[in-house]
């Protein structure tokens, strides 16, 4: 949907209680990394758009959305949810535009672009903090209590 996501916090998602991924969902939940629907649903079985994939880009590597910069792309206009997060993405070489000044913010994303943000992101020294990140995070207690 697009609607902007809300902020971690101690809610629960309404829509996950029965769903096989509810345990991931709720780690990744409360550390930021994914964010509920601003109905308060998750929606699980739901493909992940572009822009829902820049914010987790974002969220995994710590990436401060840049709501600041200069629009790029003629399909992402300042002040949607998403503007910054896609910003901060692109202006980092991790995602790429869909066409010539298109980032297709609603299109859903292939396995094939987040392959590739993702080999882009490992060549990048944001994965080394995220290692960090993850070695801290051995005692799962501690980063997702």
């Amino acid at each position: 949907p697009d609607t902007p996501p809300s902020l971690p916090s101690s809610k629960t998602l309404g829509d996950i209680s029965e769903h096989w991924a509810k345990d991931s969902i709720t780690q990744l939940f409360k550390l930021g990394i994914v964010s509920g629907s601003s109905d308060g649903n998750f929606y699980p079985d739901n493909n992940i758009t572009r822009a829902e994939f820049a914010r987790m880009i974002a969220g995994v590597t710590g990436i401060a959305p840049d709501f600041a910069a200069t629009p790029k792309f003629s399909d992402v206009e300042k002040g949607s949810w998403y503007f910054g997060y896609v910003m901060s993405v692109y202006e980092r070489g991790i995602m790429m535009g869909c066409a010539d000044d298109m980032f297709g913010p609603g299109n859903n994303i292939t396995r094939q672009e987040m392959a590739a943000a993702i080999y882009r992101l490992l060549e990048t020294n944001l994965w080394t903090d995220l290692l960090e990140i993850i070695q801290v995070c051995q005692d799962k207690t501690t980063c997702f209590s």
